[in-house]
């Protein structure tokens, strides 16, 4: 019969999980980064251009065009949507930081408006009653 700790369920070991796991000595290493050339690059690109989402028909042409296997491509594909996602939520940031820069620039800009043009009111005010100081030695 198995015994059951009813304590904590904390333990020494590393935390598992599928960011954590250690590879075991068996399993196959990742494959290693493939390396495009410019002309590869620029046949991928020119395939996204006309459509985001590769067809089988299109990728077997792009992979007889490429000399690229076409699960590369297909993996291809989808990173360059998930780039492209990724440019279009920084530069929806950057637009948004800008007109918040702009909103807080205007409104400094109408503060400062503000406050000149009440000290000028304000000295409109005191026009005639001598505020300056009068030396008297003499």
């Amino acid at each position: 019969m198995a015994r059951m700790s009813m304590g904590s369920n904390s333990s020494s070991s590393p935390p598992s999980g599928p960011y954590h796991q250690p590879r075991e000595p068996h399993e196959p290493q990742r494959r290693q980064r493939s390396v495009y050339t410019s002309e590869q690059i620029q046949q991928l690109e020119a395939f996204f251009s006309v459509n985001e989402y590769i067809d089988g028909e299109r990728k077997k042409q792009l992979s007889r065009l490429t000399n690229i296997p076409e699960q590369q491509i297909k993996v291809w594909f989808q990173n360059r949507r998930q780039k492209k996602k990724r440019e279009n939520e920084e530069m929806q940031q950057q637009a948004l930081q800008q007109e918040r820069m702009q909103q807080v620039q205007h409104e400094e800009e109408m503060r400062l408006a503000a406050a000149a043009a009440a000290m000028a009111r304000d000295s409109r005010r005191e026009g005639g009653r001598g505020d300056a100081v009068e030396d008297d030695d003499d």
